[in-house]
């Protein structure tokens, strides 16, 4: 059987290094990337999504059954670089949608718990959005246009990935190996997503041709960042003295209150149950991943 053509983005980012090697042992892969190219035994190819013209010579060439859309900047970089952050995480979307449209390409598209204000927590999929950050505003503005523009999709929304190379767990990882004192955020709350969950998620829906619409992926545990960085230290066995609880409210950070997500929707239509918190970390910190 013919398999599927998959054109990822972001490939070089921290989901599409976890992700590439499943994808190509399942799929015909081109993997764009921007800064860092890919291994050797990927099959990749320079893509600058904010060239329009580029992204339509790439998707029209390569003719792919499925585009899995990850490229973007993060939350700090869009709070600092709003007219770049627009370019690379909307403007660029909206090149990426015309061309799957176009073709009718089922595109797939990484979203965020950002495009809610955080001010109630336990948010569904059917909620209203209401972005209070440049990166949230962003991803909102992007849903939109994949929303109206495509056929068929699949938009996802996460919540603070953590597994190999993931800035949070990686930065506590590393500070509890070098016994060195940290002060994760106490005072706001999110449901961490385990790696491995999303990954079988856009696999998932890569492989499928049915499933359409919005859904959320994340852990069943909603936490602190202090609380997570705690059970890191009780599960390795580190120092637990090393964590200080610190509080948003006192910096200057763009974090908000509580972007937990609810999962039982997407659970219920998938028929898969995420992880919660511990289990991930149990699960992570017992292979060695990260560090």
């Amino acid at each position: 059987m013919k398999k599927k053509r998959v054109l990822l983005t972001g490939s070089s980012g921290i989901l599409g290094r976890n992700i590439c090697p499943h994808l190509r042992a399942r799929f015909d892969l081109l993997a764009g990337y921007h800064n860092l190219r890919p291994s050797a035994d990927i099959n990749s190819e320079f893509l600058d999504i904010t060239d329009r013209r580029s992204v339509f010579d790439i998707i029209d060439g390569f003719v792919p059954d499925v585009v899995i859309h990850l490229a973007g900047k993060n939350l700090k970089f869009c709070e600092e670089n709003p007219e770049t952050a627009r370019s690379v995480n909307y403007n660029a979307t909206r090149n990426i949608a015309d061309a799957c449209s176009r073709k009718g390409i089922k595109l797939i598209f990484l979203s965020s718990d950002y495009v809610f204000d955080g001010s109630k927590g336990n948010y569904r999929e059917s909620d209203p959005v209401n972005p209070a950050s440049v990166y949230g505003r962003t991803k909102a503005l992007s849903e939109a246009y994949i929303r109206k523009k495509c056929a068929r999709y699949a938009i996802i929304r996460a919540s603070g990935v953590y597994g190999p190379n993931a800035t949070f767990y990686e930065m506590v990882i590393n500070s509890l190996a070098s016994n060195k004192a940290l002060e994760p955020f106490a005072d706001t709350y999110f449901t961490p997503t385990y790696i491995g969950d999303l990954v079988w998620v856009l696999i998932n829906q890569a492989k499928s041709s049915e499933t359409k619409g919005i859904f959320h992926v994340a852990g069943t545990s909603v936490v602190s960042r202090y609380e997570m960085a705690f059970m890191m230290a009780v599960i390795s066995n580190a120092d637990i003295k090393l964590l200080r609880p610190g509080y948003v409210s006192r910096s200057a950070a763009c974090i908000h209150k509580n972007t937990s997500l609810n999962c039982l929707y997407t659970m219920k239509v998938l028929g898969k149950r995420f992880l919660g918190i511990k289990e991930g970390l149990t699960l992570l910190i017992a292979k060695g991943a990260g560090g």
